[in-house]
């Protein structure tokens, strides 16, 4: 019963309802992986229990991540739908949302006294041009659909804005 209970097939009762603490839909998940695959080095479980009992220790500190991940989006979702090419502009925002989340995320772990914390700190890239990519080229508050159009900012591609500019003054422009 570390999943799912064996009476009823439900999450409430297993090993996983009574740990899940986790603050985002991608820590939920891989609370599951860790609890389904369990690691077997010794070095790795004890890195891991390493962090776990620095968190415990640390309010302050886990109460600091907590808030920073409350403000993340489900990444893994949003990196599938623009990897499928299903992702619209709302989906890019909330991936940009999500990445300015990043830098404080990191800098928490730095200064950690946990040499894992810190360790992990170091192997993060806090993908700064792809969030000042996003953040140049969407607008705040694009439509919904791909299909409306309006999603790149005007001034961020002198050809798009020519094109725009055709479609709306067309007749004027052909004059």
């Amino acid at each position: 019963e570390l999943t799912e209970t064996a009476r009823d097939r439900s999450k409430k009762g297993s090993l996983l309802w009574l740990l899940d603490q986790t603050e985002t839909s991608m820590g939920a998940r891989l609370l599951r992986r860790w609890i389904d695959k369990p690691l077997l080095s010794r070095a790795r479980i004890e890195e891991r229990l390493e962090a776990v009992e620095h968190l415990y220790n640390q309010y302050i500190l886990r109460e600091d991540l907590r808030m920073a991940l409350k403000e993340i989006y489900d990444l893994e979702r949003l990196v599938g739908r623009i990897a499928f090419g299903s992702a619209n502009g709302r989906d890019l925002n909330a991936l940009k949302l999500s990445l300015r989340q990043v830098p404080a995320l990191k800098e928490l772990c730095a200064q950690s006294t946990s040499s894992t914390l810190r360790r992990l700190a170091e192997e993060t890239d806090t993908c700064e041009e792809l969030y000042q990519l996003i953040e140049d080229a969407i607008v705040d508050e694009p439509p919904v659909s791909v299909r409306d159009g309006g999603i790149i900012k005007p001034g961020y591609h002198e050809r798009l804005d020519e094109l725009r500019e055709a479609s709306t003054n067309g007749k004027r422009w052909i004059a």
